[in-house]
């Protein structure tokens, strides 16, 4: 549920970047590609569709879009201008998207921390769960085992020792269960990472034998399998729950979609070809738009901002 509700909403977002393109003035080449975006599915041009109705409401039926003909007059402005209205017009789009999506699934999980929020949980085993912002999970403790599930976001396990009921971390891509524990689990984009602070845990992913993961590793896994345990620096992955962020050679879309954990609002990339800049540093975690800035200037990158909440990166 939560893939589809993610894919979703990515794809929203790809519909909203190509309305701002058509209607800020779309050059053949433009048109070539909507055409091409348009016919890979046919929930690209619902998607497109829901955008053209959603953007006629907030502004009260504006003028419609043109996909499929000659693209728009261009309008007297410089390049710059033009950038800046179709950055503007694109924030503006995508923020009243992700404003009136509907709910996902993990709203009703059993704990669920909003944006820039931590919550720490003790459970009735004895066990202790400390949730990153914007991250939900689900608790069974059963007769035979405990079985969690993070539904979205990160979390941070200390497991009370129990033999006769193992505990087992479950996220769309596979299970964790720990061997006397502590550990972190966090869910990206396509994959789960999990860094071992204590003892060890087995990894099993998609139908493989279990992968041991020991203190001072982390692993990642996702639908395809587990990859290598590694030598991780598990203070840096942990470190937001002393307030930090540590990044060592992150590309920048992995890095905005931790900030968006930790900022009430939301930061989109507009330009694909900005995702994979690396970014180092130490950022505080309650000050995502600081960060935002000092990655802007390391990175040689600006943004448009609507309200202070939603934010647009770009070049």
């Amino acid at each position: 549920m939560q893939d589809a509700e993610t894919e979703r909403q990515a794809l929203f977002e790809e519909a909203a970047a190509w309305w701002v393109t058509l209607d800020g003035g779309a050059d053949d080449g433009d048109q070539a590609a909507f055409r091409a975006w348009m016919e890979r599915s046919p929930a690209h041009r619902a998607a497109f569709a829901e955008v053209c109705a959603l953007w006629g409401e907030l502004e009260g039926l504006r003028k419609p879009v043109r996909p499929a003909s000659a693209p728009p007059p261009a309008r007297p402005a410089g390049d710059a201008v033009r950038r800046a209205g179709r950055a503007a017009r694109w924030l503006a789009a995508a923020a009243a998207l992700w404003a009136v999506s509907p709910a996902p699934a993990w709203l009703l999980a059993d704990y669920r921390t909003v944006a820039g929020q931590t919550q720490t949980v003790r459970l009735d085993d004895g066990s202790v769960v400390t949730l990153s912002g914007a991250s939900a999970l689900d608790v069974d403790l059963g007769r035979s085992e405990r079985r969690l599930r993070l539904l979205q976001g990160e979390g941070y396990f200390q497991v009370a020792p129990d033999p006769a009921r193992p505990f087992r971390v479950g996220t769309a891509h596979g299970t964790v269960t720990a061997l006397g524990t502590a550990f972190d689990v966090r869910i990206g984009d396509a994959s789960t990472q999990v860094a071992v602070t204590e003892h060890s845990v087995a990894v099993d992913a998609a139908g493989q034998a279990p992968v041991a993961v020991a203190e001072g590793q982390s692993l990642s896994f996702d639908d395809h399998g587990a990859g290598p345990a590694l030598t991780a620096d598990t203070d840096a992955i942990t470190a937001w729950r002393r307030g930090a962020l540590v990044f060592h050679e992150r590309p920048l879309g992995e890095v905005v979609a931790e900030l968006n954990r930790h900022h009430a609002g939301r930061i989109w990339i507009s330009d694909p070809s900005i995702a994979g800049r690396l970014v180092n540093g130490v950022f505080r975690a309650d000050d995502a738009l600081g960060s935002l800035a000092a990655i802007e200037s390391a990175l040689q990158l600006r943004s448009t901002r609507l309200s202070g909440y939603f934010v647009l990166l770009h070049r």
